[in-house]
């Protein structure tokens, strides 16, 4: 493997991880809005007034561990699947 094709993989990877980091925080945007509608249009329970106006704020917030978890895992495993072909 010629170390182009090394970079290549390792570029793919941190890419892959990046794209999964997003796409975990944009779930988080999505639920946080499906969350705050239902709370606004069914009262099934209360948020409190200060609550309900940073509930995306924390749900990105809370999603950053696990986000950064996630791409990490795909990212050695992208890593790792271009580098042995």
């Amino acid at each position: 493997m010629s170390a182009a094709q090394k970079l290549t993989a390792v570029l793919g990877g941190i890419a892959a991880g990046l794209a999964a980091f997003i796409a975990v925080e944009i779930a988080a945007g999505f639920l946080s809005v499906i969350v705050r509608l239902i709370e606004q249009y069914t009262k099934w329970f209360y948020l409190g007034e200060e609550r309900n106006n940073w509930l995306g704020v924390v749900f990105l917030y809370w999603a950053v561990l696990p986000a950064i978890f996630i791409s990490a895992v795909v990212c050695a495993r992208t890593i790792k699947s271009r580098w042995n072909q």
